[in-house]
């Protein structure tokens, strides 16, 4: 699960940096839809690896993961579809910064708000479960939860602050 994890986010940076690099709208637009793929799996993945790390495995059946998956599913198809990825990004443009063009959400869409609610409570649960579990146990072990549920939030933190255009002028998603 943690490999998987890795993963996701491997691929969600690499496919952003290349977002930030492209030298056109076509591009930019093209690799901001790809990273999709990862952006939806990364959750799930935390979850799993919540699940996996604290002997809840049980939960990790075939069946319910593809039910975990229907949501993300869902918006890959909408992202990757023709014009459906404006459920998305209803409205976006595109900013030069030096050399770097990069694609300024100006208003998200519906399914958006959808799928980042949906992926905040994977995110969650998957901290509420290591902070469960460890919370009556060695003070080691719950130092290494403490440190793992902070490197979950503070990303999701990030990306609230963004989303909700919390710092005016802040143009790109760093999370």
């Amino acid at each position: 699960a943690l490999q998987w994890l890795i993963a996701c986010l491997v691929g969600w940076l690499a496919l952003n940096t290349l977002e930030l690099v492209a030298t056109s709208p076509t591009q930019t637009l093209f690799w901001a839809r790809l990273s999709y793929l990862f952006i939806v799996a990364t959750p799930i993945c935390w979850l799993a690896f919540a699940l996996h790390h604290t002997g809840r495995s049980r939960w990790l059946a075939p069946g319910r993961l593809a039910a975990l998956a229907v949501v993300p599913t869902f918006v890959l198809v909408v992202v990757m579809v023709g014009d459906w990825y404006t459920l998305l990004w209803q409205e976006y443009e595109f900013q030069q910064t030096g050399r770097l063009l990069s694609m300024h959400i100006v208003r998200h869409g519906p399914l958006f708000w959808g799928a980042a609610a949906y992926s905040y409570i994977l995110i969650l649960c998957g901290a509420i479960l290591l902070m469960r579990h460890y919370g009556s146990t060695f003070q080691l072990y719950r130092h290494q939860a403490r440190l793992m549920v902070i490197g979950a939030l503070v990303p999701v933190g990030f990306n609230a602050v963004y989303i909700l255009h919390l710092i005016p002028g802040l143009l790109k998603d760093y999370t």
